[in-house]
C-alpha cells in the first residue's frame, strides 16, 4: 500500500489566491477573528514592509484535496479571509483614486471570471453560514452591493467590523505615504509575494486531520474546539459524515448568537457532567484518552448534539424546552443566570436530562437557595464547589440520585445550614447593586408571604432603585464618623428599595427628612425603616444591626432548604 502523498510548498499568499480556488468545509467554524487579531495581522505586515524584510511568514495552511472539487481549507481560513479583506479594501481604494485598471487587477486575488458562462467564481469560499455575506460584503466589485449587505449573524458582524477597521487603517497609511498610488501597489506586491505561508496539501480529510493534530503537538496555538473537531473527524473513519452532521448541528446552536468561548464552555461542562470536574486546559487530552474507537466517537458526537439543545435552554430561558417545566422553573433558571451562577450548569444539565419534571422543578428552586447561601456565607472556593456540583451530576446520571431530596441530602454537609446562614446574613455587606436589589426584592416578597419569594422580580433598576439609608458622605445630622459610615454603607441592614424619583429626592438628606420618604413607600421593609427612624430619631450602627438581624430571620425562610 502506497503512503499518502503530501505536497508541501512555500508560496506567497496573494499568489496562491490568484492561482487557486479553495473552500472552507461546512463543518468548520465561522469567521471568528475580532478586530484585535485583524489589527495584529495588518500591522505586522506594515512593520515588515517598513523594514524592507524579504518575507513575512504567517505559518502553515492545511488543505485537503479532492479529484473534482476545490481543495478544502482544514486550517487557515481566518488568515486567508482576512488577507482577502485587505485586498478587497485596496481594490476599493484604487477605485477612489480613479485607477480602474489597478482595481480590476486586484480582483484576480478575489474572484475568477469564467469566460464561457460569464459567471464569477470566488477564489475563497467560506462555510455555508458565512459565504453569502462574505461574497457580498467583501468580494463583490459593486460598492452599492457591499454597502447594503446586512449582517445577520455574529460572524457576519465580525466580517463587517473587520472591513470597517481595514478601510480606516489603510486610509491612514495611504494618507501618510508620499505617493498614495505607490503605497497601494507596494502593499499588493508584498501580499502577493512576500507574505508567505507553507501550504500543506494532503489527499484526504483523514490525513488533513492528522496534520492538524501534528501542528498542535508542535506548539501551534489552536482553539480547543478546532482540535476536538478534527480529532473526532479523524477517529470517525467511515462514519465521518455522520459525526460532521452532528457537530454542525451542535455548533450551529451556539454560533447563531454567541462566541467561540461559549462552545468550549459547553463542551467542558457537558464532559464534566458525565466525567467529573475537568478544567479547560485538561479537556482535549481527557477526551482523547477516553473517546478512541469509532463507535465511541459517534456516541460522543450524539451527546454533544443532544446536550447542546439543553444547554441552549439553560442560557436562554425563552427556549421552548421550559414549556414542559412551567413558568416557575424557567424563572429559577433565570435567577441563576442573573446571579452569574455558571459553575452549577453541569448539574443543571444532568437534572434536566435525568430527573422527572416535578423533581427538576424542586431541584432548580434548591439550586437558587444554595447559590445565595454560598454567596452570603462564603467558605468554599469556586473551584471546590464546582467539583462537588460535577460529582452530584455524575450521581444523577448514574442513577444514584433520583430526586431533589437526595440532592439536598448529598450536599447537606457543604451548604450552610439555617444557623450558619442566619449568622452570616446578619453580618453581611453587599457591594454589588444587582445582587443587593435581588436580595431585597426577595426579602420583600418573603415579608408579604409570597410562596416563591426567591423568584426574580422587577429587575429594572430604573423602576426599583437601591437606596443606602446611611449615605456614603453623611452630614452632621447623622451623628456618625466617616469611618463608621464607610463600614456600614453596604451592610444589608442599611439597604432598602425605593422608586427612582423618591430616591433622587431623598439623596443625602438627614435621617429625619429621609424617614418621611420611606414611610410613603408601598414596600413594607422600606416603610419599616421610616418607622424606626421616626421612633428612635436616629439611624446608625445599632439600628442597622437590629434591622439586619430581623432580615436574617426572613432570609432563612426566603432561601429555604425545605422541599
Amino acid at each position: 500500500m502506497n503512503a499518502p502523498q503530501f505536497k508541501i510548498e512555500l508560496d506567497g499568499v496573494g499568489h496562491f489566491l490568484a492561482d487557486n480556488e479553495v473552500r472552507v468545509p461546512k463543518y468548520q467554524r465561522s469567521f471568528a477573528w475580532e478586530e484585535r487579531q485583524v489589527a495584529d495581522l495588518v500591522q505586522d505586515i506594515k512593520r515588515a514592509m517598513d523594514a524592507d524584510e524579504p518575507e513575512y511568514f504567517i505559518g502553515s495552511i492545511v488543505l485537503a484535496e479532492a479529484e473534482t472539487e476545490p481543495a478544502e481549507v482544514v486550517d487557515g481560513q481566518q488568515r486567508l479571509a482576512t488577507i482577502s479583506m485587505i485586498l478587497s479594501t485596496v481594490r476599493d481604494m484604487f477605485r477612489l483614486l480613479d485607477a480602474p485598471d489597478a482595481a480590476t487587477d486586484v480582483n484576480k486575488f478575489l474572484t475568477r471570471h469564467v469566460r464561457r458562462t460569464h459567471a464569477t467564481k470566488s477564489r475563497l469560499t467560506l462555510n455555508y453560514q458565512d459565504n453569502d455575506f462574505f461574497r457580498l460584503r467583501v468580494l463583490d466589485d459593486d460598492a452599492h452591493v457591499r454597502e447594503t449587505a446586512k449582517p445577520s449573524r455574529h460572524s457576519h458582524k465580525r466580517i463587517a467590523e473587520a472591513c470597517v477597521f481595514l478601510t480606516k487603517y489603510l486610509a491612514e497609511q495611504q494618507k501618510a505615504a508620499a505617493t498614495p498610488d505607490d503605497y497601494l501597489h507596494d502593499l499588493v506586491d508584498f501580499l502577493e509575494t512576500n507574505v508567505r505561508a507553507i501550504f500543506v496539501r494532503v489527499p484526504s480529510h483523514a490525513n488533513a486531520f492528522m496534520i492538524f493534530e501534528t501542528l498542535n503537538d508542535r506548539g501551534l496555538d489552536l482553539a480547543i474546539s478546532d482540535l476536538l473537531k478534527n480529532y473526532l473527524f479523524h477517529r470517525a473513519g467511515s462514519r465521518v459524515d455522520e459525526v460532521q452532521t452532528k457537530w454542525i448541528s451542535m455548533y450551529g446552536l451556539f454560533e447563531a448568537g454567541r462566541n467561540e468561548g461559549l462552545v468550549v464552555d459547553y463542551v467542558r461542562q457537558l464532559w464534566s457532567s458525565w466525567n467529573g470536574l475537568t478544567r479547560e486546559r485538561q479537556l482535549y487530552d481527557r477526551i482523547k484518552d477516553t473517546v478512541k474507537g469509532r463507535e465511541q466517537v459517534v456516541q460522543f458526537a450524539g451527546q454533544l448534539e443532544d446536550g447542546a439543545r439543553v444547554y441552549q435552554a439553560i442560557i436562554n430561558t425563552d427556549h421552548p424546552l421550559w414549556t414542559e417545566y412551567g413558568v416557575t422553573a424557567r424563572q429559577h433558571m433565570g435567577t441563576l443566570n442573573t446571579l452569574g451562577i455558571t459553575r452549577i450548569r453541569p448539574l443543571v444539565m444532568a437534572v434536566l436530562d435525568c430527573l422527572q419534571v416535578a423533581q427538576t422543578r424542586n431541584s432548580l428552586r434548591l439550586f437558587v437557595s444554595w447559590a445565595v447561601r454560598f454567596m452570603i456565607s462564603g467558605g468554599l472556593g469556586t473551584g471546590t464547589l464546582e467539583e462537588y456540583y460535577c460529582e452530584r451530576a455524575r450521581e444523577v446520571r448514574n442513577g444514584t440520585i433520583k430526586s431533589a431530596a437526595r440532592l439536598r441530602d448529598a450536599m447537606a454537609k457543604l451548604v450552610p445550614n439555617d444557623e450558619k446562614f442566619r449568622a452570616a446574613f446578619a453580618a453581611a455587606s453587599l457591594s454589588k447593586a444587582p445582587l443587593a436589589r435581588y436580595v431585597l426584592r426577595t426579602l420583600e416578597r418573603a415579608r408579604s408571604g409570597e410562596e416563591q419569594p426567591e423568584l426574580l422580580v422587577n429587575e429594572n433598576e430604573h423602576e426599583v432603585n437601591l437606596e443606602h439609608v446611611l449615605p456614603d458622605t453623611p452630614s452632621a445630622a447623622w451623628n456618625v464618623t466617616a469611618e463608621v459610615a464607610d463600614a456600614y454603607l453596604n451592610r444589608i441592614g442599611n439597604l432598602c428599595l425605593m422608586k427612582q424619583r423618591p430616591n433622587v429626592a431623598a439623596a443625602n438628606k438627614g435621617p429625619k427628612e429621609k424617614s418621611a420618604f420611606y414611610e410613603t413607600s408601598r414596600l413594607e421593609l422600606t416603610k419599616a425603616v421610616g418607622r424606626t427612624i421616626k421612633k428612635s430619631k436616629r439611624w446608625g450602627p445599632a439600628e442597622i444591626d437590629a434591622r439586619q438581624k430581623e432580615l436574617a430571620d426572613l432570609a432563612v425562610r426566603a432561601w429555604t432548604l425545605k422541599l
